[in-house]
């Protein structure tokens, strides 16, 4: 412990005698936890970390992807026939469901807002394993049914100054 001791003694003494070391030392060493940190905050948020529904390892997003399509282009977008047939066809997966994002411009008495939302199928909450805290969702016939009205489910921050994101 004396030895520490002595070590921080002359560190700081060191340090008086050249300051502009000591700031740029200070700086670099600031910089380099700062950056570690931050990266590794992406990485958890990203990789690590797990989805926030029960059995996330069993989840798979599908995508459409056209011939010679470059990695930074967009996906194709999914039809709902094509959605049908991979739902009723695949022989793969023990459910799917079909989702797409939207966003709008919602105005009232209040400040206008631009909530994003999903245009889900039938059994996405299932897919995902998560229910409602209040209410309930959607059934099949709702969904089946193109002359019935349009069932909304709102996030629980909705209308109180501002929306719910959706997890990507």
């Amino acid at each position: 412990m004396e030895t520490l001791v002595q070590d921080a003694r002359y560190a700081l003494r060191s340090f008086r005698r050249r300051p502009l070391f000591a700031a740029v030392a200070t700086l670099t060493l600031g910089l380099g936890i700062g950056g570690t940190t931050a990266i590794l905050s992406v990485v958890n948020a990203a990789l690590l970390r797990s989805l926030p529904f029960p059995d996330p390892e069993r989840l798979v997003q599908a995508s459409l992807v056209a011939a010679g399509q470059r990695p930074d282009e967009p996906d194709m977008v999914w039809s709902y026939p094509k959605y049908e047939v991979l739902r009723d066809e695949q022989q793969v997966f023990s459910r799917v469901a079909g989702y797409a994002r939207w966003s709008a411009s919602l105005a009232g008495t209040g400040d206008p807002e631009r909530p994003e939302g999903e245009s889900v199928t039938a059994g996405y909450f299932d897919v995902l394993g998560v229910r409602p805290r209040a209410g309930r969702v959607f059934t099949e016939e709702e969904s089946r049914d193109p002359g019935r009205a349009r069932v909304a489910l709102l996030g629980e921050a909705f209308g109180a100054g501002g929306t719910t994101p959706i997890p990507r």
